[in-house]
């Protein structure tokens, strides 16, 4: 990975939590947007060995949230019902 060689670090490892909460955000600023956020995480993380969702901006982590509680809502579903 180029950001990898960029900062100078390892190969880093990545979480599948960390792959669904980057493909469930909306990307409004499009590639940029992603581009800035991994430079972002990479520059963060210099020495961890994997990436998980903690290590992403509160903000993305936050709207993944939201959006979805809200389409357990739409769903008629609700967090307690969802987990009997």
């Amino acid at each position: 990975m180029r950001l990898c060689e960029s900062h100078n670090t390892g190969m880093k490892d990545f979480s599948s939590n960390f792959f669904d909460v980057l493909s469930s955000y909306n990307w409004p600023g499009n590639v940029r947007e992603l581009h800035s956020t991994l430079e972002w995480v990479m520059a963060q993380t210099i020495n961890e060995p994997t990436l998980f969702q903690k290590h992403l901006p509160s903000r993305i982590r936050i709207q993944v949230a939201r959006s979805s509680f809200g389409d357990q809502a739409q769903n008629g579903a609700s967090p307690e019902t969802e987990d009997n």
